[in-house]
């Protein structure tokens, strides 16, 4: 029952995200009233939605994902950002209590909090990206804040687990050469900052922008050493394997996406993002069967 109820608060904090993202303009504040004020609409015919329509998933699926007014096709984005927010507010929690066994219940609360925010934040920010193409440097300083929060807990609370500094366990001591936590961390920063930055000057600018590089620091803070380094490569293997069907016109109209070139532009957040996911939720787990794969275990 506590799943299920964590599962429908997270739709409903997922439909809030749609709202944000669809009328967020470059360059404004990314919660002013006008971007959180006034009745939900139909984006095509502007009338304001009923109490039914703004039910998250259900409404969706019971209208056939058309406005009942014009009849216009509503975007997939709607129920996909619901249920990738309420799967958010229920896996967190599950993952961190399976991998920190003895921690205090206390600390895991506190930990699925901050790791709940983090990720409605990479959700936001993947949407925002996708639409617009920028990162909004406030929700860069809030991941910032998050992983501070996160560290403090590093150093001051009691996990019970000797490697809680990384999501991939006793993996992360094959690349670990620093002591401590704020040196685990100040790393992470300088890779996942320095990374980006020399894509940036290999490339002039054309490869990468300097929103990703900006996600990739803070995600270095939030993350340390070597989990970032391992979720950018998820997160460069992640934009490969979604690229190459783009050139050749994949099936992606769902979500917008039309066929892609050389010279087009693809956002990085969505990646950076997912690659971030798969580390926290099946970093070690990738690692492992990757290493018997090889013949190494």
């Amino acid at each position: 029952m506590a799943y299920i109820l964590l599962f429908i608060i997270g739709v409903s904090v997922g439909s809030f995200l749609n709202v944000v993202s669809l009328r967020y303009r470059s360059g404004e504040k990314l919660f002013s009233f006008r971007v959180i004020g006034g009745r939900s609409r139909c984006q095509n015919c502007q009338r304001s939605l009923g109490a039914f329509e703004l039910i998250p998933l259900l409404s969706f699926v019971f209208q056939k994902g058309k406005c009942r007014s014009c009849g216009v096709r509503l975007s997939f984005q709607y129920p996909l950002v619901e249920a990738l927010a309420g799967f958010i507010f229920v896996l967190v929690p599950m993952r961190l209590f399976a991998l920190y066994l003895f921690a205090s219940v206390e600390i895991i609360y506190l930990l699925s909090f901050l790791w709940i925010l983090f990720f409605l934040t990479l959700l936001l920010i993947s949407i925002i990206d996708f639409r617009h193409y920028i990162i909004p440097d406030s929700l860069n300083f809030f991941i910032a804040g998050l992983g501070a929060a996160l560290i403090l807990i590093k150093i001051y609370g009691d996990y019970g687990l000797v490697f809680h500094d990384s999501f991939l366990l006793g993996y992360s001591m094959f690349m670990s050469f620093v002591s401590g936590v704020l040196a685990n961390h100040f790393v992470g920063v300088t890779v996942g900052a320095g990374l980006f930055g020399l894509i940036i000057y290999l490339t002039k600018g054309a490869g990468m922008g300097f929103g990703d590089l900006k996600l990739a620091a803070v995600l270095g803070i939030a993350l340390g050493w070597p989990d970032v380094f391992f979720a950018i490569i998820f997160a460069f293997l992640i934009g490969g394997a979604v690229s190459i069907p783009l050139l050749f016109g994949g099936p992606s109209t769902l979500l917008g996406i039309n066929k892609k070139t050389m010279k087009s532009a693809l956002p990085f957040g969505p990646f950076l993002a997912f690659g971030t996911a798969l580390l926290f939720f099946a970093g070690f787990e990738i690692l492992e069967l990757y290493f018997m794969a090889m013949g190494l275990l």
